[in-house]
Parts: C-alpha cells; sequence; structure tokens
C-alpha cells in the first residue's frame, strides 16, 4: 500500500516538476484534477469493456458503471456510487 502511494505522489510530483508548476499551485484543485482524469479514464475503460467497443458505449452504459464502480483515483478518494447513497453527505479522502 505504501509503494502505490509513493509511486502516486511521484507521478504528480514527477508531472509537475516536469510542466515547470509553482509549489503553490499544487493544490488541493491541483491533485483532484489529477484525481478526476483518472477517474474518467477508469470509467470509459470499464464502459467500452462493458459494451465491446467505444462505439457501443452510451448513457445507460455508463449509468452501469457508475453504480457499480468502487474505485480510489490515485488514492486520493474514494468513487463509489452505492456507498454514497447510504451517506450522501459523506466525501472520503484518503491521506497522500
Amino acid at each position: 500500500m505504501e509503494r502505490a502511494r509513493t509511486a502516486r505522489r511521484c507521478l504528480i510530483n514527477e508531472q509537475a516538476a516536469a510542466n515547470e508548476r509553482a509549489l503553490s499551485a499544487q493544490n488541493i484543485a491541483y491533485l483532484l484534477g489529477w484525481a478526476t482524469v483518472d477517474t474518467y479514464i477508469e470509467l470509459y475503460t470499464r464502459a467500452v469493456n462493458e459494451a465491446g467497443s467505444l462505439e457501443a458505449v452510451d448513457g445507460n452504459v455508463i449509468k452501469s458503471v457508475i453504480e457499480s464502480m468502487d474505485y480510489s483515483p490515485l488514492g486520493l478518494y474514494t468513487f463509489n456510487y452505492e456507498a454514497a447513497l447510504s451517506a450522501p453527505c459523506r466525501i472520503t479522502v484518503s491521506p497522500p
């Protein structure tokens, strides 16, 4: 688990350095941007696998994947639709 966290930190830090991001720009919005992109990649990967092709992905497939997805993008938070239904005001954020 610690190795995975270190790898995620390295990826984000390497990209920040490569793109000359100031330390002040590497805030929660920056991290959540990375996590959002990671979530969409996972969402579409699962949707294509479920539908069989990108062309076959439609709103119903996306909805199905969202409702069944349990995912932790870059270890920053947990994306779980079913759990959110039972606790709609609760957001879980894991420490980096």
